[in-house]
């Protein structure tokens, strides 16, 4: 048991050669005022997918971004103020809506991130 658990742990805390990104984030030409954004390395990228929340300006900084192609979701959705009803579940739930177009958060767009702080704007569209 021991040695299973220390074959997992080999890779626990290991450092990886990341990038740093800072920039905006607008929806036809507009700040996203909430968000996240998911960075998963490509073409045997070493790291994690890291996540950074978008700010109520549409501004985001994130450090530790694994170097190389990237592959960068957007996740954009808010609350109508329309409550749904699961009538199998009994349960009422709100309703919500994508602020941007379906490909930004399905295919996602690939970004290549070199060392050091780049600035990265995104400019996304809501159809």
């Amino acid at each position: 048991m021991l040695g299973l658990l220390l074959l997992f742990c080999l890779g626990c805390g290991e450092d990886f050669p990341s990038g740093a990104l800072k920039g905006h984030v607008t929806v036809d030409g507009q700040p996203l005022e909430v968000g996240t954004i998911h960075f998963t390395p490509l073409e045997g990228g070493r790291g994690p997918t890291v996540s950074v929340e978008i700010g109520a300006d549409g501004q985001y900084q994130i450090d530790k971004v694994p170097l190389g192609k990237n592959r960068v979701v957007f996740l954009a959705i808010k609350e109508t103020g329309k409550m749904l009803r699961d009538k199998d579940m009994n349960i009422d739930y709100p309703e919500t809506v994508s602020l941007i177009a379906p490909k930004f958060h399905l295919q996602g767009i690939e970004v290549e991130i070199v060392s050091g702080t780049t600035d990265q704007d995104f400019q996304l569209t809501s159809k």
